[in-house]
């Protein structure tokens, strides 16, 4: 990715961000995912539960924007430094 991770969504730039606060249901569809794929969640980001216990809430929700109209973002999760993106999402 061109620019890396950009810490949080301020609005008006493309790249990796966290999700804001405000994106309840970008969040919600973006673990959703997470759980679909759960085993491979779990071997890419290095998670083994029989050493440390991880669920969901240790992941961060992360998503690309590049400035759609349409509003959908590819969304992922991101723990320590890896991340791993699960598909693309949209708003509403």
């Amino acid at each position: 990715m061109r620019y890396g991770l950009r810490g949080r969504s301020r609005g008006g730039q493309t790249g990796l961000f966290f999700l804001r606060p405000s994106d309840h249901l970008l969040e919600k569809r973006t673990l959703a995912r997470a759980l679909q794929q759960w085993d491979q969640v779990k071997e890419d980001l290095e998670l083994d539960a029989e050493k440390q216990p991880v669920g969901v809430g240790d992941l961060e929700c992360v998503k690309a924007v590049r400035h759609r109209p349409d509003g959908r973002r590819l969304v992922g999760v991101m723990r320590g430094t890896r991340v791993i993106l699960v598909g693309m999402e949209a708003y509403s």
